[in-house]
């Protein structure tokens, strides 16, 4: 045999051990399973609690919701500047606002 031959027979050996120890283990663990009497497919589970009258219920897919309010407050940061006199606040875009901050030379920790 050649010192670069791979040993096939010793590979196959070890192969059909490592197939072996496995399909022992699962063996096993269908002996337990058949021993504790679990049905196939597994104990059914036990459905949830109904919720108390007045309390919010978790959406089954709220993938709609976060990205309509995602797309809301994009809008939000995005839209165009305005003033609320009754209020007496103004609103500028976020880009806007980050730049005349910049502008300022102002800290992160200063206010005006």
């Amino acid at each position: 045999m050649r010192d670069d031959a791979l040993p096939v027979g010793r590979l196959a050996g070890l192969g059909a051990g490592i197939g072996g120890v496995v399909a022992a283990a699962v063996l096993v663990a269908l002996l337990m399973l058949h021993e504790r009497q679990v049905p196939p497919g597994g104990l059914p589970v036990a459905p949830p609690p109904p919720l108390a009258p007045g309390r919010p219920s978790l959406q089954p897919a709220p993938q709609a919701d976060l990205a309509q309010y995602r797309d809301a407050k994009r809008q939000a940061l995005q839209a165009p500047a305005g003033i609320d006199s009754t209020r007496g606040t103004a609103h500028l875009p976020i880009a806007t606002a980050m730049a005349m901050r910049a502008a300022s030379g102002a800290g992160p920790g200063s206010s005006r």
